[in-house]
């Protein structure tokens, strides 16, 4: 039961570890699309400028 109940224990510890991961890489993912966008915008900017 106690080498059960250190399972337990482990199993708990990795879940809350990997929804840190999960949330470090979410928001990595959200600052990413961010400047993807920007970057996307002044892209467009810089070609209508340039084809004026």
């Amino acid at each position: 039961v106690s080498h059960q109940e250190g399972a337990v224990s482990n199993l708990e510890a990795e879940i809350g570890q990997l929804k840190r991961e999960i949330e470090s890489a979410s928001s990595r993912l959200q600052v990413a699309e961010g400047n993807e966008r920007d970057m996307a915008q002044e892209y467009a900017a810089l070609k209508s400028n340039f084809l004026t």
